[in-house]
């Protein structure tokens, strides 16, 4: 999975950034401070000043902050090629890796938790963050699971979308809460992998 996130301008010189720069820089302004500061603490005013454009410059592009942050996060979108190693753990493996871009993993990482307190809030910040992010990895993962249950890897009776919530929500959990009890080792996404797949596999 690559997760793609315009890169931040570069350096600029002295002025006014470019209309395309300036619209870049304030998006990437915009995930930053939310995931800094999350959505209510955040503001126009701060993105202006993060992204070095004039806070008129945001309010003739955008008709709010809500709308600001949800066109930030849908440019933030999952990139999948075709995905089939063979076997069922090998493309679980490559899935679980997330992304090839650290820095923007990084980014969806500090967003999570952010998104989760704006569940009941503003549901539609969170909609377009699952667009952009959750379903298109769901359906990938979704895939896999079937395709191993057709080879056989798997018992014929399970539900995919139960597979997705064993190891998801194993990952997620980790990720969110039991991070901060004890670091996560490097082959904790094998444990994770080995484990359910011992409970999930096909009887031979």
């Amino acid at each position: 999975m690559t997760v793609s996130r315009e890169p931040a301008p570069s350096i600029r010189a002295p002025g006014r950034p470019r209309s395309a720069q300036a619209h870049q820089a304030i998006l990437n302004a915009t995930l930053d401070l939310l995931a800094d500061q999350g959505f209510e603490a955040m503001s126009i005013e701060g993105v202006a000043a993060r992204a070095g454009v004039g806070k008129t410059t945001i309010y003739r592009r955008w008709s709010s902050k809500e709308a600001l942050v949800i066109e930030a996060v849908r440019g933030l979108h999952a990139e999948y090629g075709f995905l089939d190693t063979g076997s069922l753990r090998g493309d679980l493996l490559i899935l679980m890796r997330i992304s090839d871009d650290p820095r923007a993993w990084s980014l969806v990482q500090r967003l999570l938790p952010r998104f989760i307190g704006e569940i009941v809030a503003n549901p539609g910040l969170v909609e377009a963050y699952q667009e952009a992010i959750i379903l298109p990895r769901f359906r990938r993962f979704k895939a896999v699971f079937e395709r191993a249950i057709a080879r056989g890897e798997l018992r014929p009776d399970l539900d995919p979308m139960l597979a997705v919530d064993l190891f998801a929500g194993a990952f997620t959990y980790r990720l969110l809460f039991t991070r901060y009890l004890a670091p996560m080792p490097p082959t904790y996404i094998e444990q994770i992998l080995d484990t359910v797949l011992r409970g999930i596999g096909a009887d031979r």
